[in-house]
């Protein structure tokens, strides 16, 4: 999307603030992490949702509201809420998880946990495109922030995707279908379809890793440590992977959408030069 200066420089203002407050509720995060946690249940997904979950995204609403009362939230677990939108100027929505990768911070499997704040601008024309992002990898004090046309950064370090060309010398980050939403009730035709598609990915590549965590698994790609990730959930959801789009394109990478279904995407996420033709679109 293209941005003016004006416009630039209140996505950056936006980004810095989304930075802190991804620290903020990060710290809120570490305190939670060893404590006892109320664990509820999702009343429209199979996923979990815990206090340390509320907190981290009470911390995030609160700062938005705070310095960007005009703006619009989506946050996955308190919903849409909307703040004035002018509809004949530039409306920010901002997607928020406020902890993705409940599963792995509850049964403390892994590290890999994160706060993800997406900055979407709908311009004057009505057009909508993702312009920042902040993935903040809680317990290693990584953070992974972009604003559009400024690079892409890890720590205030510029990052950039692999140059890998070959897919048999690729390392692959995958998301094996799991059924999450009441609605999906053709989930098994699908999975057994994603199961080929899958097993064709492993005969192919390098080497792969089989992980639930969208937007840390394209930060991997947009900093060079995997070469792409593969989704094949079939119940991704735009605050699932936000931020790193805007931080993988910015590091050279390209996405594609093979579904149909917008609200729930089937990903692919490459540096930016290799080609998974194989895979086909819905």
């Amino acid at each position: 999307m293209d941005t003016d200066a004006t416009t630039h420089e209140e996505i950056s203002k936006r980004i810095e603030v989304a930075r802190d407050l991804a620290y903020e509720a990060g710290e809120k995060l570490k305190e939670l992490y060893n404590t006892h946690l109320e664990v509820y249940q999702k009343e429209v997904s199979a996923d979990e949702v815990t206090n340390a979950d509320h907190a981290s995204e009470e911390i995030i609403i609160r700062g938005i509201k705070k310095n960007f009362p005009n703006d619009s939230i989506a946050s996955e677990e308190a919903g849409s809420i909307s703040g004035w939108r002018n509809i004949k100027g530039n409306n920010y929505i901002w997607h928020v998880d406020p902890l993705d990768g409940t599963r792995y911070y509850k049964e403390k499997k892994g590290e890999a946990f994160t706060v993800n704040l997406g900055l979407q601008l709908r311009d004057c024309s009505g057009n909508f495109g993702m312009v920042g992002g902040v993935v903040y990898e809680v317990l290693k004090d990584n953070q992974y922030y972009s604003v559009v046309d400024s690079g892409a950064f890890l720590n205030n370090d510029r990052i950039q995707a692999s140059s890998c060309t070959e897919v048999s010398k690729a390392s692959v980050i995958v998301e094996e279908p799991e059924k999450k939403f009441a609605g999906q009730t053709d989930f098994e035709e699908f999975s057994k379809k994603m199961q080929k598609d899958l097993e064709e990915v492993q005969k192919k590549v390098k080497n792969y890793l089989s992980l639930h965590l969208g937007s840390w698994s394209i930060c991997q790609v947009a900093r060079g440590q995997y070469d792409a990730y593969i989704d094949f959930s079939g119940s991704t959801r735009i605050y699932d992977v936000a931020p790193a789009i805007v931080i993988l394109t910015e590091a050279g990478g390209t996405i594609h959408n093979l579904g149909k279904n917008k609200s729930l995407p089937r990903l692919v996420a490459t540096n930016g030069k290799l080609n998974f033709d194989f895979l086909k679109h819905d």
